[in-house]
């Protein structure tokens, strides 16, 4: 028995040598063990791997750097789906996004987020999407995200409403490229052919198509409405004008409204005036008029009239106007931001004129070639008025200022003029038509760019202030750089 014993032992002996000494690629006690794709030697589990493995020393959950998962729900944004490992979602993915957060159904294929789960489906530019149900951010972001609208192109009607986009259910439409509307009805596919058949209807919003031929001017008593066009620059633009008349004329006899002109071009060679806007009651509030990327131009007489009124206008051009470019009076109300007031000519106005009862703010707004043979080319404070941030520049008048009467804050004025709190440097325009600020110019360096540190979100041509990496504002309607 002893020696049957003995030799089943040395048969388990042998064995067990046999088994350490079989190669076994997978085993490790060192890295150095380790080749290929797997170099390093795990020392717990005796295993080649690909990268250091957890410190199991830690309180904290072991974590798998090498990518593998078990489910979706352990991968990382950037990284949201598993298949084995974590890897970029793809336009199939859209059940496991939503699986994963109701929050963020969709797979982003486009975009700075490309391959991540999405609020909504981004397309190349942000345009309203049927994925953002919530109305006050209607529109998908190029990054996923559901936003306010901010212009009127990303809404599928054409128009944006303080940020939110109106149903096109709510629009009329009108489009002189449907002649001669026998049919029409407002609708987009039966248009209207004049803005004045639009304003026949109870609506509260007009979109009015580009063409190159004007519509007739219109007037509105009375009325609260909004009027959107294709934009200042917009080739053709929406040009409201009839000769002798002014392009918009509001009149408020009672109660209060609200007027919003968008996108329009106001005016032309003969018109009286691109607005006119008044009150009966004298009280400012009563009639608000917002103008917004529009182009004012070629009238008899100036370019915008209040009185009595409140004027909102911004990202606007009033240029080439006979009797002066605006004119404030009879305690209207103004907010005038991000505007070339250029090109004006005038034997009595200039390129602004605000009497001593009317109050308001005026910055951010470029001034240049403005001429009246009977004062100052630029503008007239009739009482002391606050100008700030702008640029006044190349304007004509009588005797050396381009400014009367006016309180001027961090204002360019150019290096002769002596005006009261003026820069006496001088910027450089694009062109001798062309009042945007030329980038890269020393000039505007040294008088224009990075020199605030506060202003306005966007600037003339809609576009984010500040630009850069300075978080710094420039000075004038156009942030250059």
């Amino acid at each position: 028995m002893r020696r049957v014993a003995l030799a089943a032992l040395g048969t388990l002996v042998l064995l067990a040598a046999c088994w350490r000494t079989r190669p076994n690629p997978s085993y490790c006690e060192l890295s150095s063990d380790c080749t290929g794709a797997a170099p390093i030697c795990d020392p717990v589990a005796h295993v080649c791997v690909t990268t250091d493995p957890p410190d199991m020393t830690s309180d904290a959950p072991a974590l798998d750097l090498t990518g593998a998962c078990a489910a979706s729900s352990e991968c990382p944004l950037d990284k949201p789906i598993c298949d084995g490992t974590c890897r970029a979602c793809t336009s199939g993915d859209d059940a496991t996004c939503a699986m994963l957060s109701a929050a963020t159904p969709v797979c982003a294929t486009l975009g700075p987020n490309v391959g991540q789960c999405a609020a909504c489906a981004p397309q190349a530019t942000a345009l309203e999407s049927t994925g953002c149900a919530t109305a006050s951010t209607p529109v998908c972001d190029t990054n996923g995200t559901c936003r306010a609208c901010a212009t009127n192109a990303e809404c599928m009607s054409g128009v944006c409403d303080s940020g939110a986009c109106v149903k096109e259910a709510d629009v009329a439409y009108v489009d002189k490229a449907q002649a001669p509307c026998a049919a029409a009805d407002g609708t987009r596919t039966k248009a209207f052919c004049e803005v004045s058949a639009a304003l026949a209807t109870a609506t509260s919003y007009i979109h009015v198509a580009g063409n190159s031929m004007p519509y007739a001017a219109i007037t509105l008593t009375d009325r609260s409405v909004t009027i959107v066009g294709p934009g200042k620059s917009a080739m053709p633009t929406a040009r409201l004008f009839t000769a002798s008349q002014p392009a918009v004329d509001v009149n408020v006899t009672t109660g209060m409204r609200q007027v919003v002109l968008d996108g329009l071009d106001l005016g032309g060679v003969g018109a009286a005036r691109g607005l006119n806007a008044s009150t009966s009651s004298g009280t400012a509030a009563d009639a608000k008029v917002t103008v917004r990327d529009c182009v004012i131009h070629e009238a008899q007489n100036e370019g915008i009239k209040l009185s009595g009124a409140t004027l909102n206008i911004s990202a606007s051009t009033i240029r080439d106007n006979i009797k002066g470019g605006v004119a404030l009076t009879s305690s209207s109300n103004y907010n005038i931001e991000n505007n070339f007031i250029v090109s004006n000519l005038s034997a009595t106005s200039p390129g602004l004129y605000i009497d001593n009862t009317s109050t308001g703010s005026a910055r951010f707004n470029t001034f240049t070639k403005n001429s009246n043979t009977g004062g100052v080319g630029a503008i007239i404070c009739v009482s002391s008025r606050d100008i700030v941030d702008s640029i006044v520049v190349a304007n004509v008048g009588v005797g050396a200022n381009q400014v009367s009467g006016c309180n001027l804050v961090r204002v360019v004025t150019g290096g002769t003029d002596g005006a009261t709190g003026s820069f006496a440097t001088t910027p450089s325009f694009v062109s001798t038509t062309d009042f945007h600020l030329k980038p890269a110019d020393a000039a505007n360096k040294d008088c224009c760019v990075d020199k605030l540190m506060t202003g306005p979100t966007l600037d003339i041509d809609g576009s984010k202030r500040p630009k850069g990496a300075t978080s710094m504002f420039d000075i004038g309607a156009h942030e250059v750089e």
